[in-house]
Order: structure tokens, then C-alpha cells, then sequence
């Protein structure tokens, strides 16, 4: 299965008076890409599977069992905004740009015999191979301008963020399972491989510019934020259980699994003021990332505090080497840090 999916969202305003100019533009651009899942993001259940169940098989050659997955997506997000104001006394820019993305791949990919029949199963090699490969490549960007010019007051006020979730939880199995009669191979081996191959590539990148001229006083705020969360939470399995496997050669059980996170995040953020009396400008740019492979919060590891921890709980009021503190909200909520300094803090 591929996905491509590429969503661009552009807005621009443009507005001049002669006593006052006031120019407002928002642009946003949201992506849910999902393979394996339903539209409110609940798993669909999805399967792949070669197997044999509650079946005896006398093969005059090799048994041979491939289940094979491959599933893509490619994600383009983005979303710019523009807004410039020009006023013979007064000017006001208003931009605010915003993109959501997010992508989930999750199946699940089987090879197995799974009961054997009354006779069992006999063939010269047996082979159960189950291999997946899941690739999310995305991309997340938004960009927000505003510009504002005016004869007295000059205002401009401009916004960016970008948000994108990156999620692989697909399981891959090869096993054989309740063959107490038995599966023989005559003539060979019985080789049991599950691979799974996982890679998300992101970029999420915001970048703002305010920029307010006046006569007598320019004012210009800008914001950029940039947050990506990426999780690859795959399962791979081979095995054999409460089987009966006989073989002239090797039983041979392999799982392997190759994952990688390659994550770009980006935010850039300015602030341009100018006027006669006075220029005031404010900027500031955020950006955070999140890479898991085999991990993920869910609020059940242990923290000695918590930023809301009142400072009389405290014990004897400081921190101590070795105590840890979980951040309860905002950008980084979740996340535990540990005091790891030789003096203790209040």
C-alpha cells in the first residue's frame, strides 16, 4: 500500500486606508494519512497472512510460506500566510499560519501453521517467512507573514506552528503453534523468519516575520513553533510453541528488526520595529522533538516531584543528586528530568 498526499494551504491580505489599514490572513492545512487504522485513528485490524490451520499436509517437495507487506506514505503539508496593512495614520498586520499532520501505519503480517491435523506435516524443507516494510516520509511546514505601515502607528502581529505525529506499530510473526503430531522436515531444515524494516523521515519547520514601520511608533511581535513527534513501536516474533518440529537438518528461528528515526525540526522566528518616538519588537521560536523506537509516555514511571509539587513537600525543602521532577504541562509535559549537580537546590 502507498499513500501520497500533498496539502497546501495559502492566504493572503492586503489592505490600505487612507485614515487606517488593517490587514488579517490565516491559513491552516490538516493531514491524516492512515493505513491500518480507521478514520477516528482506532485500529482496522489489517492482516497479512500465509498459514495453515487444523490441516495435515505430505508435500512431495518443500513447504514454503511468505507473507509480505510493504506499506508508504508520503506526506506534504503546508501552510503560509501573508498580511500587510498600510494606513495614512494607523497600520495593522494580522498572520497566523498553522499545519497538523499525521500519519499511522499499523498491520499486522503472519506466517504460521497453527495445528497440525491428525497425520501432521511433512515436507522436505519447511519455510515460514513473514517480512514487513514500513516508510513514512513527511513533511510539515508553515509560514506566517505579516507587515504593517502606518503615518502615526504601525502594528504587526505574526504567528507559525507546525505539528506532526509520526506512528509505526506494525507486528510481524513466523511461528508454528500447537503441532503436537508434528512438522517434519525430511530431507531439510524448518527455518521460522520474521524481519521488519521501519524508517519514519520528518520535517517539521515553522518560520514567522513581523515587521511594523510607524511615524511615531512601530510595534512587531513574531512566534514560530515546531513540534514532532515520531514513535516506532513494532513488534517481530518467531517461535515455536508446544510443537513437536523434526528436522534431518536445522530448526532455524530468526526475528530481526532494523528501525530508524530520522527527524529535522526547524523554527525561525523575527521581529522588525521602527518608529520615530519608539520601536518595539518582541520574537520568539520554539522547537521540540520526540523520537521513541520501542517506547513510549504513558505517565506510569516514577518521579520523586512534580513541577506543581508545593515547596513545603518538599523534603527539608531542596532537591537532592539523584531526584527526579516530571513536568506537568505545557510543551514538555511528561518528560522527567533528574537533578544530576553535587548542591542542593531549593
Amino acid at each position: 500500500a502507498e499513500m501520497n498526499a500533498t496539502v497546501v494551504s495559502l492566504s493572503v491580505a492586503l489592505s490600505a486606508g487612507g485614515s487606517a489599514g488593517i490587514g488579517a490572513s490565516i491559513g491552516a492545512a490538516l493531514a491524516h494519512n492512515f493505513i491500518g487504522f480507521n478514520a477516528d485513528g482506532s485500529d482496522a485490524q489489517s492482516q497479512v497472512t500465509a498459514h495453515i490451520t487444523n490441516s495435515s499436509v505430505n508435500a512431495a517437495g518443500d513447504l514454503t510460506q511468505t507473507a509480505t507487506a510493504e506499506q508508504t506514505i508520503n506526506a506534504l503539508v503546508i501552510a503560509g500566510s501573508a498580511a500587510v496593512g498600510v494606513g495614512g495614520a494607523a497600520g495593522l498586520g494580522i498572520s497566523g499560519s498553522g499545519v497538523l499532520a499525521e500519519n499511522k501505519i499499523g498491520i499486522e503480517v503472519k506466517s504460521y501453521i497453527n495445528r497440525d491435523g491428525a497425520t501432521g506435516i511433512i515436507a522436505d524443507n519447511v519455510s515460514l517467512t513473514a517480512v514487513d516494510i514500513s516508510t513514512i516520509s513527511s513533511f510539515a511546514g508553515a509560514a506566517s507573514l505579516a507587515a504593517a505601515v502606518g503615518g502615526g502607528v504601525g502594528g504587526a502581529l505574526s504567528i507559525g506552528v507546525s505539528l506532526a505525529q509520526n506512528i509505526i506499530t506494525t507486528a510481524v510473526e513466523a511461528y508454528i503453534a500447537n503441532a503436537d503430531t508434528g512438522v517434519t522436515a525430511r530431507d531439510g531444515d524448518i527455518t521460522l523468519k520474521a524481519d521488519e524494516m521501519s524508517t519514519i523521515r520528518a520535517t517539521s519547520a515553522a518560520a514567522s516575520v513581523a515587521a511594523g514601520f510607524g511615524g511615531a511608533a512601530g510595534i512587531a511581535i513574531s512566534g514560530a513553533g515546531a513540534v514532532a513527534e515520531n514513535y516506532i513501536l513494532t513488534s517481530t516474533q518467531a517461535y515455536g510453541l508446544e510443537s513437536n518440529l523434526v528436522a534431518s537438518g536445522n530448526v532455524d528461528i530468526d526475528a530481526l528488526n532494523n528501525s530508524l528515526i530520522d527527524a529535522t525540526i526547524f523554527s525561525a522566528s523575527a521581529a522588525v520595529a521602527v518608529g520615530a518616538t519608539a520601536g518595539v519588537g518582541a520574537s520568539i521560536g520554539v522547537a521540540i522533538a520526540r523520537n521513541y523506537i520501542g517506547w513510549e509516555q504513558d505517565g506510569t514511571t516514577a518521579s520523586t516531584y512534580t513541577t506543581g509539587t508545593a515547596h513545603g513537600a518538599v523534603t527539608n525543602g531542596r532537591i537532592t543528586t539523584g531526584q527526579t521532577v516530571r513536568v506537568e504541562s505545557g510543551a514538555r509535559a511528561g518528560d522527567i528530568y533528574e537533578y544530576i549537580g553535587a548542591t542542593q537546590i531549593d
